[in-house]
């Protein structure tokens, strides 16, 4: 879970690709998997124009993730 805080958007384009590939064999995606693509396609371009808010949201979600994860 810690890879998903790395958020260099061409980390997480080769991963998704990579879990694409992977998941032709397998056809069932993990949630972690379904997670990551999601946070791939809000830093495409398509949101370049309101990338402030993208961000904001993808900033909370790291914050609840890491509160999450020190609570364990």
């Amino acid at each position: 879970m810690t890879d998903i805080l790395n958020l260099d958007a061409l980390t997480i384009s080769e991963e998704v690709k990579s879990m694409r590939k992977d998941n032709l064999t397998s056809n069932k995606m993990s949630v972690n998997d379904k997670l990551l693509i999601h946070i791939c396609y809000l830093l495409t371009s398509r949101f370049e124009e309101v990338q402030d808010l993208v961000l904001r949201i993808v900033c909370a979600f790291i914050a609840k993730v890491g509160s999450a994860l020190k609570q364990k």
